[in-house]
């Protein structure tokens, strides 16, 4: 548990470390991370937690040198112009916190979304099931399903 923990912490500064430096990304240090676990053979559930906490941590602090240096990646270009813009006009901090406002948001709606999956992925995998169950014992019979209803 503390293991994770302490990969999670590592995950954030190699986040904050690609989130600030233009041109250096998340994929890069993963594969540095991956080539370094499958050498030293570590636990794939902390190389999980060290790129997962690296590529939240990374997408945040990705705003910083967009909105202020104007350097955005391709992924952000454009959700930081109307900060790049603010900051021309002299409120870059307002544009600043607006993005992390936006990103916090983010983050609470992508929670309560994962709750209503949690609740409705069975009762849609179930159903998917039973569809694609009957639709192979209808190919396997040799029965076109579509023509004959037999779905």
């Amino acid at each position: 548990m503390i293991e994770c923990v302490l990969y999670a912490v590592v995950g954030i500064l190699a986040g904050c470390v690609t989130g600030l430096i233009p041109g250096l990304h998340v994929n890069t240090i993963a594969l540095v991370a991956l080539g370094l676990f499958y050498t030293y053979s570590f636990d794939a559930v902390n190389l999980s937690v060290l790129i997962l906490s690296m590529g939240v941590t990374h997408s945040f602090v990705d705003f910083i040198p967009s909105i202020y240096l104007g350097a955005p990646s391709s992924d952000t270009v454009l959700s930081v112009q109307p900060g790049h813009r603010m900051v021309l006009l002299g409120r870059g901090f307002e544009a600043l916190a607006l993005s992390v406002v936006g990103g916090i948001f983010g983050i609470f709606f992508v929670m309560a979304l994962l709750v209503v999956l949690l609740v409705a992925v069975p009762f849609v995998y179930a159903y998917i099931k039973v569809c694609c169950c009957s639709f192979c014992v209808c190919l396997y019979q040799g029965v076109d399903s579509f023509s004959s209803g037999c779905c």
